[in-house]
């Protein structure tokens, strides 16, 4: 084998700095796009930021709204927004529990103790995972006070609160609810698995008690929450910003990009105009450079705009029957919108990843109103979206005997005989997803 230099022209498309600058900037959502601009204005001299009420103007004189107006029947709005600010004073689990505390029922420490136990609850199940010993270790408190500050934890609303597990908090909801049953209490501590695998009969030899009685234990059991914390928030509420707002109007639909809160970027006329006065050399190239990435930033925030109307444009023609609440979503993939809007397919991924437009039918992510083709072949006579699927896959589990339920294999088998092509695997993603036990699982 005779080793030898070769030499060869090949061509090779490589993204210069400003590019990826602009890509980077392509991919912020709104919330980021003002960390964004608040750190390059304060990072940068040459930059201005401009107050809100002054950036509708110079957004409107700036022609970039009325410049898509063309487009097959959309119209972007330059109406002002009006939002529902959401209620931020969502009671809190802690505040909940100190309302039903009756008053002088602890004495100093112990209230002391108390709040220290709130502060320890689980913040998504309420739970209280410490047991006596650790808390004591912690706290330094006597054992005595410990277990009666659980106790009195223990019997508050919401019920099952300060449990130490799943299977405590459900019992502790039953003896709430005035069931006291000892079979019920041994059925959640030791055959929750058999429970989860519908094993009721094997539940029902073990406990020596009829198989009518263990599912009458089973349905109360659903009716018990595992999570009691569930419904409280100790944190501050987040909120979501739509990056794009469209709205149905008599003459049409109107979109809108909302970034007018944000603040408008301006050149600091101040340095501009004595930019060619200064004499110090590493000065006058520092303002100079300065300058050119002050325009750099402007032309990518004004070019990110430009790509968001035009992909949503594009998502609203398509999918307006749907947006409207009269359909189901189409097939459309981002090759479809890149061939449609003349940009590359990661440019599209970049200009809709973490974004959110608001529609009549309230927020979404914009990637929602995407969908894949189920089948790989060609778009065959049933263009069916993952919903539709999961749809299927639902219907096809409701009509089947109990006794002998569908596998995966058997549930690609049916769905292919209507036009459905789709493979066991993604059978089984879609089943997880929608929480859908296995057969054997699902076998009575």
């Amino acid at each position: 084998m005779i080793i030898a230099p070769v030499q060869k022209i090949e061509q090779k498309q490589i993204l210069s700095q400003t590019q990826i600058y602009s890509l980077n900037i392509l991919s912020l959502n709104n919330c980021e796009l003002v960390e964004f601009i608040r750190k390059v204005q304060d990072e940068n001299p040459m930059l201005e930021l401009e107050r809100p009420s002054l950036y509708e103007e110079l957004y409107l004189e700036d022609g970039l709204i009325d410049g898509f107006s063309h487009f097959s029947g959309v119209k972007a709005s330059g109406n002002d927004l009006n939002f529902d600010i959401p209620n931020n004073s969502a009671v809190r689990i802690d505040d909940h529990i100190r309302s039903q505390l009756p008053k002088d029922i602890l004495d100093r420490d112990e209230t002391r103790l108390f709040e220290y136990l709130l502060g320890l609850l689980d913040p998504d199940t309420g739970f209280l995972c410490y047991t006596t010993e650790e808390i004591c270790n912690l706290t330094g408190a006597e054992a005595h006070k410990i277990k009666k500050a659980v106790n009195i934890l223990q019997s508050m609303e919401p019920a099952g609160i300060g449990a130490k597990n799943t299977a405590e908090c459900f019992i502790i909801q039953a003896k709430q609810k005035g069931l006291t049953d000892g079979k019920f209490k041994d059925m959640v501590l030791h055959h929750m698995e058999d429970i989860a695998r519908k094993r009721y009969r094997h539940i029902s030899k073990k406990l020596e008690i009829s198989l009518e009685k263990t599912l009458e234990h089973i349905e109360f059991l659903k009716s018990l929450n595992p999570r009691p914390c569930g419904v409280f928030s100790r944190n501050k509420t987040t909120y979501i910003v739509p990056d794009v707002v469209c709205s149905l109007k008599e003459d049409g639909w109107h979109i809108k990009i909302n970034d007018r809160w944000c603040g408008f970027l301006r050149i600091n006329t101040v340095y501009k105009n004595h930019l060619d006065y200064i004499k110090d050399d590493k000065t006058c190239q520092f303002l100079k450079d300065k300058m050119e990435q002050a325009k750099l930033v402007k032309r990518s925030i004004k070019q990110r705009r430009e790509t968001l109307m035009k992909i949503c444009m594009h998502i609203l023609s398509i999918q307006e029957d749907y947006i409207k609440g009269k359909g189901t979503i189409n097939v459309l993939t981002l090759n479809d919108i890149a061939e449609a809007v003349q940009l590359h397919v990661s440019t599209v991924s970049r200009a809709i990843k973490d974004k959110y437009i608001q529609t009549p039918e309230g927020v979404f992510q914009i990637k929602h109103f995407l969908s894949k083709n189920s089948s790989r072949k060609k778009r065959s006579s049933m263009n069916s979206s993952h919903q539709d699927v999961k749809q299927a896959i639902v219907d096809l589990i409701k009509s089947e005997d109990e006794m002998t339920p569908y596998s995966d294999n058997d549930i690609a088998k049916n769905l292919k005989k209507m036009d459905i092509d789709i493979s066991r695997r993604t059978i089984a993603k879609y089943r997880s997803e929608m929480n859908i036990p296995n057969a054997y699982e699902r076998h009575i």
